[in-house]
């Protein structure tokens, strides 16, 4: 019995010392539809195309919602006459954290392409020195993201298109960490995860991990949910992106420390 007992405190204690606290979660819903949750700021366009809208208003057109979805998303693009460019979701309150999980579902379509395709992203950012993401210095921080026509051509080699990857950008200077994903993100809905603990980055799409890697130039910071697209007010679609369901959470990684005996 006694053995028993232990390894059940064990267990609960291991649980306790994994778990953090939920910092943002937003699902979007019926409610907030036509505005941006008060927990929510954008940036870029200003947010008039960053909005809580009907699925079904979705261009190019969505087919069917994520699992657990109730026909609600944020919408985050610019769709007005400048067009294109970098767009962002993030927390309108700061909240810089070290060891965070922040994931959420996106819709990524790779479906409707202009006459010359350029570059097409949806990525996740964390430990962010700024709390927007277009502040001077822009996106200083880690990503984790998917990208078409990539044109960061600093990065040696190239982002790969279709496959998803971890990235950071210190300045101007863009730098992949660890490896790429090996298989491509599809067109469709996904579960986007990045984890960081310490050092140590964890990519997942959809449940799996997909990247990893180390690096140290960022010890805590914020985070956000994006888009880009470099099409332009020359565009033939509204581009945007899908983001529900999005949550951003501590972490506290288990460690020999943690484990209290019983008897």
């Amino acid at each position: 019995m006694k053995g028993r007992l232990f390894i059940a405190g064990l267990v609960a204690v291991a649980a306790a010392a994994a778990s953090g606290a939920v910092i943002l979660q937003e699902n979007f819903t019926a409610a907030q539809n036509g505005t941006l949750p008060a927990s929510l700021s954008a940036s870029y366009d200003g947010g008039s195309d960053v909005v809580v809208v009907p699925l079904a208003t979705m261009q190019p057109t969505i087919g069917g919602d994520h699992t657990g979805g109730d026909g609600y998303v944020c919408r985050v693009g610019d769709l007005g006459s400048a067009g294109g460019g970098y767009n962002w979701i993030y927390p309108t309150s700061a909240s810089p954290q070290s060891d965070v999980r922040v994931a959420g579902w996106v819709y990524v379509d790779w479906t409707q392409w202009d006459s010359t395709p350029l570059e097409r992203d949806y990525m996740i950012m964390a430990r962010m020195t700024n709390t927007n993401p277009q502040s001077s210095p822009t996106r200083q921080g880690y990503f984790f993201l998917v990208t078409a026509n990539s044109s960061w051509t600093g990065i040696s080699p190239n982002p790969p298109n279709f496959k998803p990857f971890l990235m950071k950008k210190v300045s101007t200077s863009h730098a992949v960490i660890g490896t790429y994903g090996t298989n491509d993100v599809t067109t469709g809905w996904h579960y986007f995860e990045l984890e960081i603990n310490g050092s140590n980055l964890v990519g997942k799409v959809d449940g799996t991990t997909v990247a990893s890697g180390t690096d140290t130039a960022y010890t805590a910071g914020n985070v956000a949910w994006g888009y880009y697209d470099d099409n332009g007010a020359a565009s033939s679609y509204p581009y945007a992106a899908a983001w529900d369901n999005i949550i951003y959470e501590t972490t506290t990684p288990s460690s020999a420390s943690d484990w209290a005996l019983y008897e």
